[in-house]
């Protein structure tokens, strides 16, 4: 009895040894049965192939770690074993460690991407960052083309709440606030603003920013004045602040 409890002990480990990212929280463990629904995310899914036995993979584990970690809650970081799943030869895959990007194709279908660079955190995220999705407008009454004004962008979509994010440099939304606007597509539109070049537009909205610092303003459907986001310029903490007013607009509605 205990030589064959020890067997069991013993065959558990070693199945535990072949699945390099058993019980990660960050990396989604992918499998014949849920790779292609997982797929269906609207989010870009980034997907390393690798086989328990490899090398190369056991030490790529670090920096894979790293880039879900980066991604969290931005892009879908999964993780196939080879060794036990057939998807890799659905897709072609070779050899391995395999690393590719799926995101939609003009159909919705998805599209896998290829990476060649090295295998670090770096290279890997800076691959993977410039395909996150974005339905964030500029926003600018300078008149530039291809840049809506306060009020186009305010009819935009014009029974929703409608964000904007005013930025102190770049007119480049952060991954964050891209990801917001891909999580919170269908409650509101979300719009940024140069301070250097619309430095007006804050009052137009009937709010005074803070100064040297990125901020946020919240304008409910139909209203031309804002409310300035009150908390800090975090993904997480600005998540629950726009879930919050929509919670807020529907007992309003009730």
């Amino acid at each position: 009895m205990y030589f064959l409890s020890l067997l069991s002990i013993c065959i558990l480990v070693a199945h535990a040894a072949q699945d390099l990212y058993l019980g990660e929280k960050l990396i989604t463990k992918l499998t014949d049965h849920n790779f292609q629904k997982t797929l269906t995310t609207p989010k870009p899914v980034l997907v390393k192939f690798y086989n328990p036995g490899c090398p190369h993979c056991t030490r790529m584990v670090s920096a894979w770690r790293q880039v879900a970690s980066h991604f969290e809650g931005h892009m879908v970081v999964g993780a196939v074993n080879c060794a036990t799943q057939g998807v890799c030869g659905k897709y072609g895959v070779n050899g391995v460690p395999d690393v590719r990007l799926f995101i939609k194709g003009p159909k919705g279908e998805p599209v896998p991407i290829k990476y060649e660079g090295n295998r670090t955190k770096d290279s890997i995220v800076g691959f993977a960052k410039p395909y996150l999705l974005s339905y964030v407008h500029k926003v600018s009454d300078s008149k530039k083309t291809g840049v809506k004004s306060l009020d186009a962008f305010l009819k935009t979509e014009a029974g929703l709440p409608h964000v904007i994010i005013f930025k102190q440099g770049k007119l480049v939304p952060s991954m964050g606030y891209m990801t917001l606007s891909v999580d919170f597509k269908e409650k509101y539109s979300f719009g940024i603003v140069n301070l250097a070049i619309d430095a007006d537009i804050p009052g137009k909205l009937g709010v005074t920013l803070p100064k040297d610092t990125d901020s946020l303003v919240f304008i409910a459907p139909g209203e031309k004045k804002g409310e300035l986001y009150p908390g800090k310029n975090s993904f997480i903490e600005m998540k629950a602040y726009l879930q919050k007013q929509i919670t807020k607009e529907e007992k309003s509605e009730l």
